[in-house]
């Protein structure tokens, strides 16, 4: 499982197309605005990955924001072992 981050809907209601956009172009080195994209894009299977999602009860930015932060903090208490998401560095 890839943690990809927070896809906010945005002006154009495009979030979830814009962030996964980002993250692509930044793994293929025509970008550099996703971090996490540097780091995955260097794991051997990086063409292997698939997509998933997960549409917020509450789309507000402060509630998708609260369950994001409860999301990864369930993963650094359980499988993580104290960590957060590899090439999560901050939530």
């Amino acid at each position: 499982m890839l943690y990809v981050g927070l896809a906010r809907s945005g002006m154009r209601g495009d979030g979830l197309h814009r962030r996964l956009k980002q993250f692509r172009r930044t793994g293929a080195g025509r970008a550099d605005n996703h971090a996490g994209g540097v780091w995955v894009f260097q794991l051997a299977d990086a063409d292997e990955l698939r997509v998933c999602w997960r549409v917020s009860a509450d789309p507000s930015d402060e509630g998708v924001a609260a369950e994001e932060h409860a999301l990864i903090e369930g993963f650094v208490r359980g499988i993580g072992g104290g960590k957060r998401p590899f090439a999560n560095r901050r939530d």
